[in-house]
């Protein structure tokens, strides 16, 4: 027989759990749950344990929509509203939507938190300040390349090159550390963005979720100068109405036999000079963009939305595409954003994360948003994020606590004055 802890159960089925099964635990409050239990298959269950990014149910109703705690019992028997099967109220944990209130296994709601048609039109918690929970719950599990960086090449300061370089780098490594959550009614903090202000969020279907956008982003914090999407799922040739007030809209339509997954969308207030760019727009195997160059008062820069499918899975190729367009524009002012569909959290461990995050690098863009952007189920990943070659002292970032989609919508304010453009010059600087 097996050793086993004979005090260590697991949470869902009340078993011991022996040497040979596969668990998780949970990385908030350290409880163990069977794999099988949670329906998760044992390769993706060793993935996610051993990047340290799994949380489990319990914890998860703090943060993520529609989550109440599982709880044993009900007054009378019901049916699972996801399985059909009826709801054991002496075997079964079970889970209750608090916007829908329908009641489902403990293991099947994950699923129905994802899709539930309610829940995208409430916010994370919006009774509460959920930004101060997300903050401490991932207060560790951040991306942020820049301290073996900047310990590599700070010895190295007889090169004044280098020394330019590592400047600007301490710059961008404390832009990264200070991106943060941000509840939608931050209407104190957002107001003091200083510069061209950029919002980004795959909003997976316009069809589906503009107007809880619209509802969530427009009328409870200041406008950015630019609103960019990825999946607007928008056909060409087609009529809508998918607007904004005192904005001009640009789209790449998506693919004509895709019923979703694919276009981009840009608008940016009409009191700017925006212009598209056909060289910065176009539709490949591995990823689409749409970019063009914003005109200021010091010259221009080129902003361009991005999303890669996750569909193909040559990701390397797909990578080496993408660092040609990045090359076409590393010496230009530029900011890229979108879903890139690569976790920045796995930078350390896996070999096309790090490509894609070089492919930046090396080209002199910053990344500014270092914490999770994609919660689904029990996985967490930064799979949204904003570059920039444009740096200076007094650019924000941070991931906005609302529920339009799966993703977090994402924001950075880079000051386009002569300065930061002079910072893009110094990061471009490559140490051997």
């Amino acid at each position: 027989m097996c050793d086993r802890n004979p005090k260590e159960r697991c949470e869902l089925c009340n078993k011991f759990i022996y040497i040979h099964d596969t668990i998780l635990v949970c990385n908030l409050d350290h409880k163990s749950y069977h794999a099988k239990c949670l329906k998760i298959d044992n390769d993706t269950a060793h993935e996610l344990q051993s990047n340290s990014e799994w949380f489990c149910p319990h914890c998860l109703c703090d943060i993520l929509p529609c989550i109440n705690s599982p709880i044993n019992d009900h007054e009378s028997a019901a049916s699972c509203q996801s399985c059909k099967k009826i709801i054991s109220n002496t075997r079964d944990k079970v889970s209750t939507c608090s916007l829908c209130n329908n009641i489902y296994h403990f293991t099947c709601f994950n699923e129905h938190s994802n899709n539930c048609h309610i829940s995208k039109s409430h916010s994370f918690h919006s009774d509460t300040n959920s930004s101060e929970v997300l903050n401490d719950l991932f207060n560790q599990v951040s991306f942020n390349p820049y301290n073996s960086i900047l310990d590599n090449d700070k010895n190295r300061f007889f090169d004044d090159d280098i020394e330019d370089y590592c400047d600007t780098a301490d710059i961008a490594n404390r832009i990264l550390a200070s991106c943060k959550y941000y509840d939608h009614n931050s209407n104190h903090t957002l107001k003091k963005l200083v510069g061209t202000t950029f919002y980004f969020n795959n909003i997976d279907g316009f069809q589906s979720n503009f107007d809880e956008f619209k509802s969530q982003a427009l009328n409870e914090i200041d406008k950015f100068d630019f609103y960019c999407f990825n999946e607007t799922n928008l056909k060409a040739g087609k009529n809508h109405d998918f607007t904004i007030d005192s904005y001009t809209s640009h789209h790449l339509y998506s693919i004509d036999d895709k019923h979703k997954g694919s276009g981009l969308a840009i608008y940016h207030h009409k009191n700017l000079s925006f212009t598209v760019n056909t060289s910065l727009s176009y539709r490949n195997d591995f990823f689409e963009c749409l970019g063009g160059k914003l005109k200021t008062n010091t010259g221009f820069i080129n902003v361009i939305v991005v999303y890669r499918f996750s569909t193909n899975h040559r990701v390397s190729d797909g990578i080496d595409k993408l660092s040609s367009l990045i090359e076409s524009v590393s010496d230009q002012p530029s900011v890229f954003m979108g879903d890139f569909n690569l976790n920045t959290l796995k930078h350390e461990s896996d070999t096309n994360v790090q490509k894609y995050v070089d492919a930046f690098m090396c080209n002199g863009f910053a990344p500014l948003i270092n914490k999770p952007t994609h919660f689904k189920g029990q996985a967490s990943t930064a799979i949204d994020q904003i570059w920039s070659n444009v740096l200076s002292e007094n650019v924000t970032s941070g991931i906005l606590n609302v529920s339009t989609s799966s993703h977090m919508p994402i924001f950075a304010a880079i000051p386009t004055n002569a300065e930061s453009l002079h910072q893009a010059d110094e990061l471009s600087y490559k140490p051997n």
